[in-house]
């Protein structure tokens, strides 16, 4: 039998310690703050956005990646949004702008962020289901959930479109934490709506790390597909780059974009330490070698 060591530690751990390792340690909702900001202006620029007082999400708008699909939405009281598209499964994030007066002296502008997910579960519709805007499946369609997936591929924002202005009015009032309240919003069994964080209030911390990664992802990506395509073309054949074991010569700066694709930009490199050849695309460049670039963009 194993004794215990009476000069072991006791192994202390609580939720408010994992609370305050994200809200003051990482500061991790301050930072998605910032990349919302970023890529907001990047999707509203690139023309991957709606706008208007009666806002509804259509596929066209959605900049189309590899598995994920990214678009923005700006009400005309300036209510921003950004939502991140993998089926029937939204991520949303959310930003409020308050100004502060003090008569008609503006002081400060309140800015607050929140996100949530929004799921529609084909497999618990059934038969009896009235879903505005779809037709109720006849007895002859036998797999009811197969005759809702195929309309939903097809119209993958029905749902959300319903709920959007009932959404946007809690952000509005700064009732984020609401969004997710089956008394507040009330939404039919095969809908799901989890809310992630409002404010500086973590509700899911599994999720806040998903969706904390998966706008870091699209910030480096849009990040790297502008500015370090634009940063890369003062660099020529023969110039020295890097430092240390990074330390080399550079025999390629590739800045033509063919078919949207951005792997074949980058940097070609013939390395001091080893001599050997070394392909850096811009996306390992944002990635690993900003502080080359962007030193004030680096985080220490």
């Amino acid at each position: 039998m194993k004794s215990y060591n009476k000069t072991n530690k006791i192994f202390k751990f609580s939720e408010d310690e994992a609370r305050s390792l994200f809200e003051y340690n990482l500061k991790l909702v301050g930072r998605i703050g910032s990349s919302f900001d970023y890529v907001f202006e990047k999707m509203e620029k690139l023309g991957h956005h709606i706008s208007g007082d009666n806002p509804k999400l259509s596929k066209d708008k959605f900049r189309e990646g590899k598995n994920y699909h990214w678009s923005s939405l700006k009400t005309d009281d300036n209510i921003q949004m950004l939502f991140r598209q993998y089926g029937q499964h939204l991520t949303v994030y959310t930003c409020r702008t308050t100004p502060l007066y003090d008569g008609d002296t503006l002081l400060w502008t309140e800015t607050n962020y929140s996100s949530f997910t929004f799921h529609v579960e084909t497999s618990k519709i059934t038969r009896e289901d009235v879903i505005e805007g779809i037709p109720q499946p006849d007895e002859s369609i036998k797999w009811v959930s197969d005759y809702y997936s195929d309309y939903f591929y097809d119209e993958p924002f029905l749902m959300f479109n319903i709920y959007l202005p009932e959404i946007i009015q809690h952000v509005r009032k700064g009732n984020e934490w609401l969004i997710s309240n089956s008394s507040s919003i009330k939404v039919p069994k095969f809908v799901d709506i989890k809310m992630i964080f409002h404010g500086n209030t973590i509700d899911s911390y599994d999720n806040i790390i998903y969706c904390a990664e998966e706008l870091s992802n699209t910030h480096i990506c849009l990040f790297a597909e502008n500015e370090m395509l634009e940063a890369i073309k003062q660099y020529n054949v023969g110039d020295t780059f890097g430092k240390g074991f990074e330390e080399g010569t550079i025999t390629k700066v590739a800045t033509d974009v063919k078919d949207d694709a951005y792997y074949h930009c980058g940097l070609g490199m013939k390395l001091k330490h080893n001599g050997k050849d070394k392909w850096i695309d811009v996306y390992s460049l944002t990635q690993y070698y900003i502080r080359y670039f962007f030193p004030e963009l680096e985080e220490k």
